[in-house]
């Protein structure tokens, strides 16, 4: 899956991520975006997910 972050939204998806790494911790930020992705899997066409 391709995911185009855009330059000003950068600094804040970082910033995102060291809250929510301080705020839950390593395991569960892996675990949450597992689900994330295999939410977004089941969501898209099998021709799709066979590109990825």
């Amino acid at each position: 899956m391709a995911v185009i972050i855009l330059p000003d939204a950068q600094e804040d998806l970082l910033s995102l991520q060291e809250y929510m790494l301080d705020k839950r911790g390593e395991i569960e930020w892996l675990k949450a975006e597992d689900e994330i992705f295999a939410n977004c899997n089941r969501s898209m066409p099998r021709s799709t997910q066979a590109l990825l």
